[in-house]
Parts: C-alpha cells; sequence; structure tokens
C-alpha cells in the first residue's frame, strides 16, 4: 500500500463515488435532486477530506 498524495484524489473520489453509486444508504442520505452522480461525488469527497485530517488515505496497488 502506499500513502494517497493529492495527484489521486481525483481518481479515488472518482472510484468511490461509482462504487457507491447504486447503494441505497447513500442515495438516500444525498437525496438527489439532479445529477445523482455529482451529489454523491461531493459526499465522497467530503469523506476523503475528513480521512486525510484525521489519518491516512491509502492505495493498494
Amino acid at each position: 500500500m502506499i500513502k494517497a498524495g493529492p495527484k489521486e484524489k481525483d481518481l479515488i473520489l472518482d472510484l468511490l463515488t461509482y462504487a457507491f453509486e447504486e447503494n441505497l444508504s447513500v442515495k438516500d442520505v444525498v437525496k438527489s435532486r439532479g445529477n445523482n452522480w455529482e451529489n454523491i461525488y461531493a459526499l465522497m469527497n467530503y469523506a476523503y477530506n475528513i480521512c486525510s485530517a484525521y489519518g491516512l488515505s491509502l492505495i493498494h496497488i
């Protein structure tokens, strides 16, 4: 595993957004009123920022 840096952030957010796109709990949280992808992306961005502030973001390659 390697520590994720700012260069990998967009890749990580895209991957997380894709992974949770059909998750009913996530859909309920974002309560989409338009572009579902953007709302989930924003939620994943928030989660990534919190994880980065309080711990490490790691990538398994």
